[in-house]
């Protein structure tokens, strides 16, 4: 997941150390639908993992990057009241909590 936004396609987990990203997709280039760069996105999360998940993060509670889809399929196959922590596509710096409640998804938005 986070090589296909690094290079703004899909690419096979094992093909991503083949590929180049250039200073330009890395840092200058805002990604396709949005207002920052990769960079912006990438250090959004570093920051508030380090700020804010550094308990769970120590403790291997963090599995890593993970597509909304993925993770909707993943809760499905859960008991009631599973949740799950993820890092926001779209805005810097937040982090969604899905609960899996009653066959539904609850989706919370933190901003930190």
């Amino acid at each position: 997941m986070i090589g296909e936004k690094a290079f703004r396609m899909m690419v096979q987990p094992q093909t991503c150390g083949e590929r180049v990203i250039t200073w330009s997709q890395f840092c200058k280039e805002p990604l396709p639908d949005r207002t920052f760069t990769f960079w912006e996105w990438f250090y959004a999360v570093m920051k508030l993992t380090r700020e804010h998940l550094r308990g769970p993060w120590h403790d291997g509670c963090v599995l890593g990057f993970i597509h909304k889809k993925t993770a909707e399929e993943m809760l499905m196959k859960c008991p009631n009241g599973t949740f799950l922590l993820r890092f926001s596509d779209s805005e810097l710096g937040k982090l969604l909590l899905y609960i899996f409640l009653l066959k539904l998804f609850i989706l919370f938005t933190y901003n930190f």
